[in-house]
């Protein structure tokens, strides 16, 4: 299992983030991106703290910084396939 968050705080693609109209206000989009990605985060950790307890194995890849935004997740696309590769 492979367990990946943001934290919701805003990183360095998050500040150089170009925003198109049609998504919205740049300010809105990294507030909502920012709120999306605190809920993710506290999730996982929620569910990581169980599989500990569990004593069930996982990989921990939760950032410290990062929305919601595409840019982090295609970052960590490698690592996250080289563990979870093995087992498809």
């Amino acid at each position: 299992m492979y367990l990946y968050s943001g934290a919701g705080r805003l990183g360095p693609a998050d500040i150089k983030r170009n925003v198109s109209p049609e998504e919205g206000l740049y300010q809105v989009v990294l507030a909502a991106s920012s709120a999306f990605e605190i809920a993710t985060s506290d999730c996982s950790q929620r569910f990581a703290g169980q599989l500990r307890a569990a004593g069930l194995p996982f990989t921990d890849a939760m950032q410290t910084v990062g929305t919601h935004h595409w840019y982090y997740w295609a970052k960590e696309l490698p690592r996250m396939w080289k563990a979870i590769e093995p087992s498809l």
